[in-house]
């Protein structure tokens, strides 16, 4: 249970001896609705949850695991899962996020979202949308081509052709 301090420092030790902590770049943040133990996967704004606040800020700010790039070290990433009840929601979300692993100043302004997608980024996943739409069109179309053509939709057999005389 990361809700504790005790709780959290057991959780990053099996994390280190099962697969090593290095071995996880990103981390999947939500606050839950239901108690630890209630075996439903249900999903709460961060901090509102049976998470809360406190338990996210002790992990978001932990030395092993916080998003900050600390002096020769990468930072982790977070990735949220959140629920989107109204517009804005998911950009309240990840603001809550950067505030509680202290990083408030440092986040990105959230006019219309946070992205870490690059503008060459962008460019590079149009053109391969753009590939496999021209891929799909084409298919479809010798598809429809070939019904057109008058292809049977089911080959006859020798046999079955002696059997219906």
């Amino acid at each position: 249970d990361i809700k504790s301090e005790s709780g959290l420092a057991s959780t990053i030790e099996q994390i280190e001896k099962t697969v090593g902590l290095d071995n996880v770049p990103v981390f999947h943040a939500n606050d839950s609705k239901v108690s630890l133990g209630g075996r439903v996967d249900r999903h709460e704004h961060i901090g509102k949850g049976r998470i809360g606040r406190e338990a996210f800020r002790r992990v978001l700010q932990h030395p092993q695991l916080n998003p900050a790039a600390g002096e020769g070290q990468a930072g982790r990433a977070f990735l949220a899962e959140t629920p989107i009840d109204n517009p804005g929601d998911d950009r309240r979300n990840v603001a809550m996020l950067w505030e509680l692993a202290g990083l408030k100043e440092q986040a990105p302004v959230a006019e219309k979202g946070f992205s870490m997608l690059t503008p060459a980024l962008k460019k590079k996943m149009a053109t391969q949308r753009s590939k496999k739409t021209r891929i799909a069109r084409a298919k479809k179309s010798l598809a429809a081509g070939s019904k057109k053509a008058g292809t049977p939709k089911r080959l006859r057999t020798p046999r079955m052709a002696r059997r219906r005389g």
